[in-house]
């Protein structure tokens, strides 16, 4: 015969076992292995464009015209590199991509041209170029950096209006090399 006391660590014993079951097999045993995450990043740049827009040119003021745009750049954080402006699609003769002599398209039968400078500081020295040495150095550091383009056209060129209100154009190309 079993006791109360018996019959109640067997009672006990089997809502244990119960229990047990109910959660989960027991589990004496474990292994390990490490799981290999990766990415690659790669060194990238973009670049886009503000226009510079002087406004309209008198020819006879006697004074300089200013203009201003911008370049902005993206690059991931750590990719180095330096933004280049090109001659245009207008260069006068004896430019170079290291002193670019720029010049807009226009006027009536757009046969006309009007120089222009284009630098990358306001005391507007020295003038933004095509080269490594002429072009703005960038140190990406993965956020946009905008730098400004500072345009002059000199006072007094000798140049043709548009009768129909025809101005002056021209396209530099900006470039990020990294």
């Amino acid at each position: 015969m079993i006791s109360n006391t018996q019959r109640r660590a067997l009672r006990l014993g089997i809502v244990a076992a119960l229990v047990a079951g109910a959660v989960g097999p027991g589990f004496a045993a474990t292994d390990t292995d490490n799981l290999a995450v990766s990415a690659s990043v790669s060194a990238t740049c973009t670049i886009s464009t503000t226009p510079v827009a002087f406004g309209a040119y008198d020819p006879t003021a006697g004074a300089d015209l200013e203009g201003a745009g911008a370049v902005t750049v993206l690059c991931t954080n750590g990719t180095a590199g330096y933004v280049t402006l090109g001659q245009g699609l207008n260069p006068d003769t004896g430019s170079t991509n290291d002193v670019p002599l720029r010049r807009m398209a226009g006027g009536a039968g757009g046969v006309g041209r009007l120089g222009y400078f284009l630098y990358s500081e306001e005391t507007r020295t020295d003038v933004w170029g095509n080269t490594p040495t002429t072009g703005l150095n960038h140190a990406g550091d993965g956020t946009s950096t905008v730098l400004d383009v500072y345009g002059t056209i000199p006072a007094e060129q000798n140049v043709i209006a548009g009768a129909d209100g025809t101005g002056y154009t021209d396209t530099v190309v900006a470039t990020v090399t990294f």
